[in-house]
C-alpha cells in the first residue's frame, strides 16, 4: 500500500522532531554543555598562577615598612641595590636596621635567593617561601638558628605560619607587591616584632646605610680589666642580658678622658637583666671595662664600636 503525501509529510516531521530530542537529549547527559565553556581565540596562552614562580626584581626596586620590636618603632626602607646571577643585594635606608644586620644578619637583609626569594644567614638559607606556593603545602626550613615548620594557607594572598616549639611567626605574601606585606613574632603568646607595608615602588632614590662594626667584644662571666679606644665617628653600643639567681654582678666603662661620665650597671640576687644601651657620640680615647660576676645563673654582655656610612644610591 502507498502512503498518501500527506501520511509522508506527518512521518517525516516525527523523525525530525526525535532527532531534535536526542540532539537535546545528549547534551543533559554527559554533564555541561560545551556551549557554557569559555571560549579561547586560537593561540591564546592560559596565564600562570602567581603563585607558580617568584617574581623577578630590579635593581632599584623598594619597599618601605613599619616596625615595632619592644619599645621600638621606626621605618625602614628595603632597597635592591644589586641583582647578581643567583642573588639579589637588599640594601637598608636606616641606621637601627644596618646595625641589627651587621650584629646579627638580619634574614631579609643582603643576599636573597632569586629562585624562591630566600634569604641569608651565615651560609645557610632561610627558605620564607616554597614555589609553586600551593594552598596546604608544608616545609621545613632554618632561621635565627632554629627549625621551623612551616605552612601555607594560599587564596589571593599566601599567609605561610612558622611553628618552632612555644614561638610561631608569620608572614603574608603578596604577589601584586612581589614581596611580603605583613611579618611578625611571639613567643608564649607575647608580641616579639611586628613588620607592616606601608609603600613600595621602583627607581629608588636616596641613601643607602651600611654599619661598620670596628670591636665586637663579648662574654658571659667576670673578665677583670679589659681596654678599647674610641675613635671619631664611632658609636658605642652595649647589651647586657641574663639573670642574677642567687649572685651579684657588676658590670662598669669608664672613658680615661672622662671619668666621671662612667656607665655602670648592678644586679643583686634575683635580677633579671635585658639591657641595650647605645652612646652616639662617646668620649673620645681609651675606655676601661671591668665586670664581676659573683655565682650568678646566667650574665651575658657584648660591647661594639660601630661606624655608620650613609652613600646616594646611584
Amino acid at each position: 500500500m502507498t502512503a498518501s503525501p500527506t501520511n509522508r509529510a506527518c512521518n517525516f516531521t516525527a523523525i525530525l522532531l526525535s532527532l531534535l530530542l536526542l540532539v537535546s537529549l545528549s547534551g543533559c547527559s554527559g554533564g555541561r554543555n560545551t556551549t557554557d565553556l569559555p571560549l579561547l581565540e586560537p593561540g591564546a596562552e592560559i596565564l600562570p598562577s602567581p603563585f607558580d614562580s617568584a617574581p623577578a626584581w630590579e635593581r632599584g626596586d623598594w619597599w618601605t615598612y613599619a616596625v615595632q620590636m619592644g619599645a621600638q618603632q621606626y621605618v625602614s626602607t628595603r632597597v635592591v641595590t644589586a641583582v647578581g646571577d643567583t642573588a639579589y643585594t637588599i640594601g637598608v635606608t636606616d641606621e637601627l636596621t644596618a646595625f641589627n644586620h651587621a650584629r646579627s644578619e638580619i634574614s631579609v637583609v643582603g643576599l636573597m635567593r632569586k629562585s624562591d626569594l630566600a634569604g641569608s644567614q651565615e651560609t645557610a638559607a632561610v627558605e620564607f617561601l616554597q614555589f609553586p606556593l600551593t594552598d596546604g603545602r608544608t616545609w621545613t626550613m632554618n632561621w635565627d638558628g632554629l627549625s621551623w615548620t612551616a605552612t601555607a594557607a594560599v587564596d589571593t594572598l599566601a599567609k605561610i605560619t612558622y611553628v618552632s616549639g612555644n614561638e610561631s611567626r608569620s608572614m603574608t605574601y603578596d604577589p601584586a607587591v612581589r614581596w611580603f606585606t605583613q611579618m611578625s613574632a611571639s613567643r608564649g603568646g607575647e608580641q616579639l616584632f611586628n613588620v607592616a607595608l606601608q609603600d613600595f615602588g621602583t627607581q629608588f632614590s636616596g641613601d643607602i646605610v651600611t654599619v661598620e662594626i670596628r670591636s665586637d667584644m663579648n662574654g658571659s662571666g667576670g673578665i677583670g680589666h679589659s681596654g678599647f679606644m674610641v675613635r671619631d665617628g664611632e658609636k658605642l653600643w652595649t647589651q647586657l642580658t641574663g639573670e642574677c639567681g642567687a649572685g651579684t654582678y657588676s658590670f662598669t666603662l669608664t672613658p680615661a678622658n672622662d671619668p666621671a661620665s662612667f656607665e655602670s650597671h648592678t644586679g643583686q640576687a634575683g635580677c633579671v637583666v635585658n639591657e641595650e644601651i647605645l652612646r652616639d657620640d662617646p668620649v673620645l680615647g681609651d675606655w676601661f671595662l671591668e665586670t664581676t660576676m659573683l655565682q650568678v645563673d646566667s650574665m651575658e654582655w657584648r660591647v661594639i664600636l660601630y661606624a655608620v656610612v650613609a652613600a646616594p644610591f646611584e
